[in-house]
Parts: structure tokens; C-alpha cells; sequence
């Protein structure tokens, strides 16, 4: 129940024992627990009538906006906004306002976006950056909703609406993803920081590799992890083609 005093602590000012440690016990029931909410979340919506799945992903869309407006806050009210860590500019951030502005417009283009990179935020949950917090605090519920939202919105498309990624799409999520990049390169040459985790390997990741060996890994990582999310599509489509024939 002390972790309940540090609801809204910063995480320099927590004391040492109160996060978990990766792949510990408490870090892989969070995860099992995130994954879980993941499909009940898409069985749900699956089961929903035309109507009620359009409130529920209104309902989604508010407080994935919510998510990001009450990150801000609530760095301002503890004083601990700054421009080197508190824009809007990590891709899960992004995002959120992405698939909140694809369901409140329908638009092809930013399901595919939604898609192609919203799944990337499984590693939110598999090396996470807020294990300095204990489970019970602010900022890692909010970390914990706002991700399993990005990652249920587009399967529940795609259970519940039977969307189907298309992989000509990529190249226009690639345009936009690498204009994002472009945005994150320039405010982290001016800020001397590290948004999109593109200029070295996070903190949080005990792992040492350095430039250029680190974008060379990052850049593959993407290009397999969209190889892994697409093929299935890609050998579904050709399947239906050969039967076609």
C-alpha cells in the first residue's frame, strides 16, 4: 500500500524498491495481464452490433486522446515538463492521435498506418520503460491503457470488421513514418535527447550496441517485424488468387 503515496511521483524521486525488474515475476503477469485485456477487447467488439462497436471505438478514441493530454498534465503539475523528454514525439504517442483520427474519420490509409505500426507497440510490454514505477502508480496505468488500446484497435478491425492490411499500402506508411523520423532526428540533434529511440539504444535495454551497428539492427528490426505482419496477408491473398484460377 505505500506505492499508493507515490501515486503521482516522478520517477527520480521513487524509492529504489518500488519498480520490478524485467522479465521478473511482477513484469511478465503485468504483460500476460495487458496481452489478455488485449483480446477480450476484441472479442468484445466482435460480438458488438454495427452501432455498438462504433460507440466503443469513440469511446476508445477519447481516451487514448485523454491518455496523452493527461501524460502532459500531469509532467506540468509535478514540474517536470521539458522539451527534451515531454513532446509528443515517441511513435506510441503518435499513434495514439493516428488511430483516434482514423476512427473518427474511416480512413483506409490510416487503418494501414495503425496497422503497420501501432503492433509495434508489443515491445512496450516486452522491454518497457517504466519499470521504475510500481505497478499501482499513475503514469504506468496510463502507460499500461494507452498501449493496449494501440495494439486492440487495429485486431479489432481487423476480427471485427473484417479489414485486411494490404502490404501496396506500406509505401505510403513508410513515407509517413520516415516524416515522422525526419521531425524526431531534428528536435533530437537541438535537445541532445533520444525520441523514437532512433539516436542510441534506450537506457532501460541492457544491451550495448553502438552507431552504426544500432540504426542497421533498428532499421532490420522494422523491415522483419513488417515481413512477420504482412506475409500471412500476402500467402492469404495469392491462396485466394490460386483457387480463383
Amino acid at each position: 500500500m505505500e506505492s499508493f503515496k507515490y501515486f503521482f511521483t516522478y520517477e527520480n524521486k521513487l524509492p529504489s524498491n518500488l519498480g520490478f525488474p524485467l522479465f521478473g515475476t511482477t513484469h511478465i503477469l503485468w504483460a500476460i495481464i495487458s496481452f489478455l485485456s488485449i483480446v477480450f477487447l476484441v472479442l468484445l467488439y466482435r460480438n458488438f452490433n454495427k452501432k455498438n462497436k462504433k460507440k466503443l471505438l469513440f469511446f476508445i478514441a477519447i481516451i487514448m486522446i485523454m491518455c496523452e493530454i493527461s501524460r502532459s498534465s500531469w509532467f506540468v503539475f509535478i514540474g517536470e515538463y521539458s522539451l527534451d523528454k515531454s513532446l509528443p514525439l515517441q511513435l506510441s504517442r503518435i499513434i495514439l492521435f493516428i488511430e483516434a483520427f482514423a476512427i473518427f474519420t474511416n480512413k483506409r490509409y490510416l487503418k494501414e498506418f495503425s496497422y503497420a505500426c501501432g503492433l509495434f507497440s508489443i515491445s512496450a510490454f516486452i522491454a518497457p520503460n517504466i519499470n521504475a514505477y510500481p505497478i499501482l502508480h499513475f503514469h504506468l496505468l496510463r502507460y499500461s491503457i494507452a498501449h493496449i488500446l494501440i495494439i486492440s484497435v487495429p485486431l479489432m478491425w481487423i476480427v471485427g470488421d473484417r479489414f485486411r492490411p494490404d502490404f501496396r499500402y506500406l509505401p505510403k506508411c513508410i513515407i509517413l513514418l520516415f516524416s515522422i523520423v525526419f521531425v524526431a532526428m531534428i528536435a533530437n540533434f537541438i535537445f541532445d535527447t533520444n525520441y523514437l529511440y532512433i539516436s542510441y539504444i534506450p537506457e532501460h535495454v541492457n544491451i550495448n550496441i553502438g552507431q552504426p551497428w544500432y540504426t542497421i539492427a533498428l532499421l532490420g528490426a522494422v523491415i522483419g517485424f513488417w515481413f512477420i505482419t504482412y506475409i500471412p496477408w500476402i500467402l492469404t491473398e495469392r491462396c485466394k488468387l490460386i483457387k480463383s484460377n
